[in-house]
């Protein structure tokens, strides 16, 4: 089993925790900035509108400047600062989906889809500014920065990869679920499956990942943490999101409760739920159930 106590990151890369005001909503959001081999000054994913004061904060200690802003998906909670945050860098240039740079230029419909579907979470998160259209960049005007289509968490889920210090970051966003350090020898990893999830076309883009990888590559989750067995955790996503599918499927009409027992009992990938504080998990077992909930849509539609 792999060794979940996260590996201690290369210099120069940070990871800036975004906690949000709910209980155990720690160690969850997070945003990366690392200057590339390129001097670009990267941002990857700023997060909610709520904690841009805290990202930014964190961020003036560290750069003067942001070059780049890397979106793996527009979600709420990995995109829904970024006007916020070019106000405060009016110079950043975005990266986004091609089909989702439209709802960061207005954000109406995405707003309001994203109260209906998670309410109170969405308030808390709060409301996104729009950002000029001109902010956005092609996907070929950008050297050194390898972008991969991973749809299956969402349509427009994108991942990064990028040349650093002589080795790679591969930013996977939600596309190999979300994981928690615990203790040696015990893991604990959760398929990151909202209501729009599509587990066939998930498992088609950590195929992509997989063949991607070339050995030298630091797996940088969303939801939380690094790792350097980037092909292994990788591995893990697909085989835990083939087990989630074949267990739900037989489990279809059990309660929500009943089906994330089970699954804390008997999935490998889970063995670390236990482990976590007692805060997170509590937090675990809240979102435990939306996924669930991710993978009977699809099952039920399919």
């Amino acid at each position: 089993m792999m060794n979940e106590v996260f590996d201690e990151l290369p210099q120069g890369l940070h990871l800036i925790d975004l906690p949000q005001p709910r209980d155990g909503f720690w160690h969850f959001l997070s945003s990366w900035f690392f200057v590339d081999s390129q001097d670009r000054h990267i941002l990857v994913d700023p997060g909610p509108a709520n904690t841009i004061p805290t990202l930014v904060n964190k961020l003036s200690s560290i750069t003067k400047k942001l070059d780049i802003i890397l979106v793996t998906h527009i979600h709420l909670d990995h995109s829904g600062g970024i006007g916020h945050l070019c106000e405060e860098y009016p110079g950043a240039k975005v990266l986004a989906h091609h089909k989702a740079g439209r709802h960061l230029v207005d954000p109406k419909i995405l707003w309001e889809a994203s109260v209906a579907t998670i309410g109170e979470v969405a308030l808390m998160y709060g409301e996104q500014k729009p950002i000029a259209q001109e902010k956005l960049l092609d996907y070929e005007s950008l050297s050194g920065i390898r972008v991969i289509e991973t749809p299956g968490h969402a349509p427009h889920h994108l991942c990064f990869i990028v040349p650093f210090n002589g080795s790679k970051l591969f930013f996977s966003g939600d596309s190999a679920g979300l994981r928690q350090p615990v203790s040696p020898g015990t893991m604990y990893l959760r398929p990151a499956s909202p209501g729009q999830f599509d587990a066939f076309t998930a498992l088609k883009s950590l195929s992509i990942m997989e063949a991607a990888i070339q050995g030298d590559e630091w797996l940088c989750y969303a939801h939380w943490g690094a790792v350097r067995d980037s092909k292994d955790h990788i591995a893990a996503a697909k085989k835990q999101i083939e087990y989630w599918l074949n267990a739900i499927t037989k489990m279809k009409d059990s309660s929500l409760g009943q089906i994330a027992e089970y699954l804390i009992s008997n999935d490998p990938y889970m063995a670390g739920h236990s482990a976590l504080p007692e805060d997170i998990r509590l937090r675990e077992l809240l979102l435990m159930e939306n996924s669930i909930k991710g993978f009977l849509a699809f099952i039920k539609g399919n």
